[in-house]
């Protein structure tokens, strides 16, 4: 049973779902990064969110709930409080020295291959990982699957919310949580009718 949503799919997302049986439709992932401006400012910081999907571009109903979902995030980081900004920093801060480290081929400050077997440790080559430093703050995502007999099921997953968030901060994250959810239901419900 051929819907709406499965032809708005890019080619490569829609093979996925054949081959996997369920893909991740839309993902919001919001995270701490170094501030572009002041890269080597430690104490420098920004909360960036994206929204990542697998539709085909030239979509109208697409393309205008997306730049409505960009919009519910673009004011992720007045959700952080001062309180949580500082420990972002804190742990972006420790991300950067483990992912220096990672660069030097080392862990805690020893040469990976102490820590691994040759193969393992040949598998561990930093050129192989994205070492840009980044904390994680929340990332939401809905799936798309397709049951047995090809019928489209499209659902949220939980939200992934990173620890030491405190209720102010949380309480914030989880209406631009539902805000999003009603975006992407808005944006996917026309399209799961048959095609």
């Amino acid at each position: 049973m051929m819907t709406k949503i499965f032809e708005a799919m890019i080619p490569e997302v829609q093979e996925e779902l054949i081959r996997d049986g369920i893909i991740e439709l839309v993902t919001v992932l919001v995270e701490a990064l170094p501030h572009p401006d002041r890269p080597d400012d430690p104490s420098a910081m920004r909360i960036a969110a994206e929204v990542y999907h697998g539709f085909r571009e030239g979509v109208p109903a697409i393309g205008t709930g997306l730049a409505a979902l960009r919009g519910i995030c673009s004011g992720a980081a007045e959700d952080i409080t001062p309180a949580v900004q500082d420990r972002l920093l804190a742990d972006l801060a420790r991300d950067r020295l483990q992912k220096d480290e990672w660069r030097e081929g080392k862990v805690n400050g020893e040469p990976i291959a102490l820590h691994f077997s040759p193969e393992v440790a040949d598998l561990l080559r930093p050129e192989l990982f994205d070492l840009d430093p980044k904390v994680t703050v929340w990332c939401h995502a809905w799936t798309a699957g397709m049951s047995d007999d090809g019928k489209m099921l499209v659902d949220r997953d939980r939200p992934f919310i990173a620890d030491g968030i405190d209720d102010e901060s949380l309480t914030r994250i989880l209406e631009r949580i539902y805000a999003l959810d009603a975006g992407i239901s808005a944006m996917v419900r026309p399209l799961m009718e048959e095609g």
